[in-house]
Parts: C-alpha cells; structure tokens; sequence
C-alpha cells in the first residue's frame, strides 16, 4: 500500500508530528486482544503480556508501538475513523520492518499473527483499566468487546 496525498500530507503535518514526538509509556502486564493497544489518552502502549521474540530472537515489539502510536495519533489529530487510520499506521509499521532489514513484512506478520491466534482463544484475565476500545469496535468484534466491557 502506498499513502495517498492527503495521507503523506497527514503524516508530515507538524501537529502529528508533535504528537509522534510525546513518547508514551509501555506496559507489558496485560492481556491484549489483537497483540497491541492504546489507553484512551494515548499516553500508554499496550503490548500483550505473552508476546515473545521470534525464532529469531527479533524483538517486534518496535514495531507494533510504530502502529498503534500512529494510529491514536492520527485518531486524536485529525479525528479519523479507525480504518483509514489503521491502514495509515500498518504502512508506517511495514515501513519500518523493512527498513530494520532485521525480517520481511511476511515474516513480521507470519510471529505477529500467530500471537493474535493464540491470544484469541485465551482467556482474557488481566485487560488494561483504561485500553481504548475503538479498534474493537471498528472491526465490529461484539464478543470481544462484551468480554472487555465486562472487566
């Protein structure tokens, strides 16, 4: 995928920058459905509790704060609806996986959906207080979302 005009225009603003600039806190004690999340302020990157490296040893983790801090960047700034900023943030996310020159995006993405698969299937025991819940909604997952709502 390539970024549109007013896409590069979105990610070369000087407001998203300076919102790309705030480095936010990441916690890695909970269980987060899809792998990664963001606290409602954005302040807070969730990365789920049993991420690993892969075979590897390449650490992911760079990479999905790439995604989910763009992501609420371009939510909070200019106000988008989570797809379009979804779609934004996995460019900047593959972007940045191959730039690293550590893995292939296929790669990269073969270790993160292994963990989406086998975090699906857990039990979510221990979710973020405060995780937004408008990725959730935007992929319109009702059980997902009644699990978390619920905690």
């Amino acid at each position: 995928m390539r970024l549109s005009f007013k896409q590069h225009e979105m990610v070369n603003d000087p407001r998203f920058k300076a919102k790309m600039k705030a480095k936010p806190r990441i916690d890695r004690e909970h269980d987060v459905p899809y792998v990664a999340g963001y606290s409602k302020d954005g302040k807070t990157i969730y990365i789920d509790r049993h991420l690993e490296l892969t075979d590897d040893g390449v650490d992911i983790e760079p990479f999905l704060i790439i995604h989910e801090h763009t992501e609420k960047s371009l939510i909070d700034v200019f106000g988008l609806h989570y797809q379009e900023a979804h779609k934004i943030a996995e460019h900047m996310e593959n972007e940045a996986v191959k730039k690293s020159g550590k893995l292939t995006v296929h790669e990269y993405e073969s270790h993160y959906n292994k963990y989406i698969k086998e975090i699906s299937y857990e039990k979510i025991e221990r979710p973020p207080p405060d995780l937004d819940l408008t990725p959730y909604k935007g992929e319109k997952d009702v059980l997902l979302l009644r699990k978390l709502m619920k905690k």
